[in-house]
């Protein structure tokens, strides 16, 4: 009960005010972000770097954990495609887990709880 109530959510199960403004300041981040890969290829600009590979796994891998919906972030979803395209993603892609989908389009992903 207290790690949900920390978490924002009260004990009827809706969002508390600590969720939402976790969400709001979630969808300011993801505003930066959009702004900043509509402007560059990669996020510190026309170079791939470790950000890049740490914020890929983030909008991948870790989706399920906070399935978000980012369809209005054309700018993230064009980054995502072109890095899911290079030859290093592909090959630590098919050493860890090939079978795990990509989930690079904008629709949000079945969460983790979904999938147990």
């Amino acid at each position: 009960m207290m790690l949900m109530q920390s978490l924002g959510f009260e004990s009827s199960g809706s969002a508390g005010p600590y969720a939402a403004a976790q969400a709001g300041r979630f969808e300011y981040m993801l505003k930066l972000m959009d702004a900043q890969l509509a402007k560059n290829d990669w996020l510190a600009g026309d170079e791939f770097a470790a950000a890049d590979i740490m914020t890929v796994f983030t909008f991948t891998t870790m989706r399920p954990f906070y399935p978000s919906d980012l369809t209005s972030y054309e700018g993230i979803l064009g980054y995502l495609g072109q890095a899911v395209q290079r030859e290093g993603h592909k090959r630590s892609r098919a050493k860890a887990d090939p079978k795990l989908e990509l989930m690079v389009d904008g629709e949000p992903p079945r969460s983790i709880w979904e999938r147990l």
